[in-house]
């Protein structure tokens, strides 16, 4: 190889270092919290916050406190606008008597109203310019 392509190639490889660096480093660290207009949290379900190009997740705790991430857990969410919504936001119905031909079936109860659970039917959007805390506010299912 000529000192001229060992240099291109070089000068090519350092390029795209900066350039996934870069990309990656987009990534801001969010965390929040979900409540029902009351103040009291929502303790069960997982936040996801989706774009037309990223989709970030972030389980609730018992606190109704929630991180972020959208490879690993915790890793951040790109800039950008989201569409939040919370899924697997129930627990099982208490008085649900199963019928005799499914014994181990089980019915749940959803702990938000029904325009929370999907990205298509959300009120919620949050523009995320840098890192730092998102408060969400749900309401209960109707009864």
């Amino acid at each position: 190889m000529t000192q001229m392509n060992v240099s291109h190639i070089s000068t090519l490889l350092l390029l795209f270092l900066v350039l996934l660096t870069g990309c990656y480093s987009e990534n801001v660290k969010v965390h929040g919290t979900v409540s029902f207009p009351d103040g009291q949290p929502l303790t069960k379900g997982v936040v996801v916050f989706q774009s037309e190009k990223h989709v970030a997740k972030g389980t609730l705790d018992d606190s109704g406190k929630f991180v972020l991430g959208s490879i690993r857990i915790a890793d951040g969410i790109p800039l950008g606008i989201y569409k939040v919504f919370i899924t697997l936001a129930s627990v099982p119905d208490k008085n649900f008597i199963p019928p005799p031909s499914e014994p181990d079936a089980m019915n749940y109860i959803s702990l938000v109203a029904d325009q929370y659970t999907s990205a298509e039917k959300t009120p919620l959007t949050c523009e995320i310019t840098k890192s730092g805390t998102q408060h969400l506010v749900v309401e209960p299912p109707l009864k």
